[in-house]
């Protein structure tokens, strides 16, 4: 198995909004832990790829961003409380058709305050209903999509 392609750590801030679109291109493995060198990434879109792996924890310095997707790749595994508790300024986050992603939703991710959908739809993921009443008032999370269902 050959190494993910390296993203080379950015020493400088870049111009506001930083934003990474890289779907329908084919890549595949696992994401790079070197993510974490994307610092001032707002919205990462990674969508209809063959990402697989774990969502690696390394994503939770990416603090700045707002939108995360990567629908419709091969992750796996439990979803990481450590790297959802410190996105504090997420506002979308779609998960949806990674179907080897199990588990239940890590419960940081009711205290984001700022996230307004999730969407977990054709994943393995478990107890959704337990996930949204434990969603507390006044946050701004409207949608939690399981399937064709929204929970919230």
């Amino acid at each position: 198995r050959s190494a993910p392609p390296s993203l080379g750590c950015l020493s400088h801030p870049l111009p506001s909004p930083f934003i990474l679109v890289n779907h329908l291109t084919r890549l595949t493995g696992p994401l790079s832990p070197e993510v974490s060198c994307l610092r001032y990434l707002e919205v990462l879109m990674l969508h209809e790829n063959n990402l697989s792996w774990v969502i690696p924890l390394t994503l939770g310095a990416c603090t700045n961003l707002v939108k995360l997707d990567v629908s419709k790749n091969n992750f796996r595994g439990d979803l990481p409380a450590k790297v959802f508790g410190t996105l504090t300024k997420l506002e979308s986050c779609n998960l949806s058709n990674n179907l080897k992603i199990t588990g239940k939703v890590p419960k940081d991710l009711s205290s984001l305050l700022s996230l307004k959908l999730l969407d977990l739809s054709c994943t393995g993921m478990e107890e959704l209903d337990e996930f949204a009443a434990s969603v507390p008032e006044g946050g701004k999370l409207k949608a939690i999509t399981e399937g064709f269902s929204r929970i919230i």
